[in-house]
């Protein structure tokens, strides 16, 4: 914390109003607190930044997908053959080699 309101700038210490110093170690006063909806602007914009850049990531990587599958493929063209059927029993047995 750096003594100074995370909104409005000016020194936490100093201010009659009460302080708030939040989990995540932002500091506001009451009244600026309150302003904001009770939430902390610089963390409520770090993770809307961070969801918005990853759901873009997961579309751009959908669409990639869809541009690689072969449009012709229908489930039904799949065989049951090809299907990987793993006895519960067996599970320990199991081993993952890199």
């Amino acid at each position: 914390m750096s003594g100074i309101c995370d909104h409005c700038r000016q020194a936490l210490s100093n201010s009659t109003n009460k302080v708030i110093i939040l989990i995540c170690g932002h500091g506001y006063h009451n009244r600026c607190y309150n302003l904001l909806d009770k939430t902390c602007k610089w963390c409520k914009e770090y993770y809307e930044k961070g969801i918005d850049e990853n759901v873009k990531s997961f579309l751009k990587r959908l669409n990639k997908n869809d541009e690689d599958v072969d449009e012709n493929l229908e489930v039904d063209d799949c065989d049951e053959e090809d299907d990987v059927i793993i006895d519960p029993n067996k599970l320990n047995e199991i081993s993952y080699k890199i």
